[in-house]
């Protein structure tokens, strides 16, 4: 791979502002909640975090989410929210670790028989749109053990864009056989809070 690869991503022109709030996202992105339940509590603590959530989002979670099923976003945010408030702690970085090996052992399991960091990072920006309505990934720069991401987006928690979003890249890369993986957050910048761009590095 030609590590000056340069990949310039398009604008994201002002008209289009309004797409890019996350509206809804795929079964397996909600999935860890019920999954962590589980493993500390059983279906007792399950049952016990939907009594802290709303009807409407107690009557979304009450039956199993699909794999390929769209959640609205407000109601995972929301039960997200209850698991903190219930567990007593902001497990984000826990969940982006999760969601990676969800997906990366599911779906998506055949860019990890190809086993490149490379391939994975090209595939991002379309594996985002399958996996979220709203927002816009783009791969801005691909090299020999770096790469440079911007997410376009908002809608979401400000821990999900620095703590979960990083902690998937790098649970991802790793799954991928790189090793020494560090993903570095951008300040933000004021003027464009929809705009969450990272810096990642490996050695293969």
């Amino acid at each position: 791979m030609n590590p000056q690869l340069h990949l310039v991503p398009a604008p994201i022109p002002l008209a289009s502002q309004a797409e890019l709030r996350i509206s809804f996202e795929r079964g397996p992105m909600t999935r860890q909640l019920r999954n962590a339940a589980l493993a500390i509590g059983g279906e007792a603590m399950w049952q016990e975090l939907l009594t802290r959530v709303s009807p409407a989002c107690r009557a979304r979670f009450s039956e199993p989410i699909g794999y390929f099923e769209w959640v609205a976003s407000d109601l995972a945010l929301e039960l997200h929210a209850a698991w903190i408030d219930f567990h007593g702690k902001d497990t984000m970085e826990q969940r982006g670790s999760e969601a990676a090996r969800e997906i990366l052992d599911g779906p998506q399991r055949w860019i990890l028989r190809m086993a490149t960091p490379g391939l994975l990072l090209q595939a991002l920006p379309r594996m985002y749109g399958f996996y979220y309505r709203g927002g816009r990934l783009m791969l801005d720069e691909l090299g020999e053990g770096f790469a440079e991401i911007t997410l376009w987006a908002t809608g979401y928690f400000p821990n999900w864009f620095d703590l979960a979003l990083p902690a998937w890249a790098s649970e991802a890369l790793h799954m991928t056989g790189a090793q020494s993986v560090e993903v570095q957050v951008a300040p933000m910048d004021p003027a464009l809070p929809h705009r969450h761009h990272y810096r990642l590095a490996w050695k293969v």
